[in-house]
């Protein structure tokens, strides 16, 4: 929706591990920057990718930053830019759903980030109550209450039920937790 206004010149920033080679792609007046990251390493992506991101960020100079993710966000601040923190996920509660220690090490990572962030940061974006409720007295930032959009075509579309399907659309993990999905729903259906 952002591409359609002339006078904006987007970036948008994908630093990850499944980035197979860093590249620049234009799309209008959309540039994407894809930042590779190595697969394996000792230190977490989080820790060695806010490094390029910085220097991104730097490079580019934004008049605003718009940062979905904790990561994300302490670069922003770290490289000297207005930033807007959009927080779709709560990583010190989410920490307490992981067993696994590679998982429970990234959002610790996440969970400092989101500290840091929250605490420097002049906007948020909450796209829930649930986000309000969790980070309200922890920040001395504004809030702005922006849900996430669906469009109205969604909710226009033919839908023929089925008996006994489920559609799941998440990824399967501790954290999505489908099979109390599951329970709740056999609870639901008796």
């Amino acid at each position: 929706g952002l591409a359609r206004y002339d006078d904006l010149d987007l970036h948008v920033i994908h630093c990850h591990s499944e980035v197979p080679a860093s590249r620049v792609v234009q799309h209008g007046h959309v540039t994407v920057h894809y930042l590779a990251r190595p697969r394996r390493r000792v230190v977490p992506n989080l820790i060695t990718g806010v490094g390029a991101l910085t220097a991104a960020l730097r490079e580019l100079q934004p008049d605003l930053v718009n940062a979905h993710t904790p990561q994300y966000g302490y670069a922003a601040l770290r490289a000297g830019l207005p930033t807007i923190y959009t927080i779709h996920g709560v990583p010190h509660r989410e920490l307490h759903t992981f067993r696994h220690w590679k998982q429970r090490l990234e959002l610790s990572i996440s969970s400092w980030y989101d500290r840091h962030v929250t605490a420097r940061v002049g906007d948020i974006i909450a796209i829930s109550p649930y986000i309000l409720d969790e980070y309200r007295g922890r920040t001395p930032a504004r809030f702005h209450r922006v849900d996430n959009p669906i469009p109205d075509d969604y909710f226009a579309l033919a839908a023929p039920e089925v008996a006994g399907r489920i559609l799941f659309a998440g990824t399967i993990s501790e954290r999505k937790d489908p099979l109390t999905l599951l329970a709740a729903l056999e609870s639901v259906r008796q």
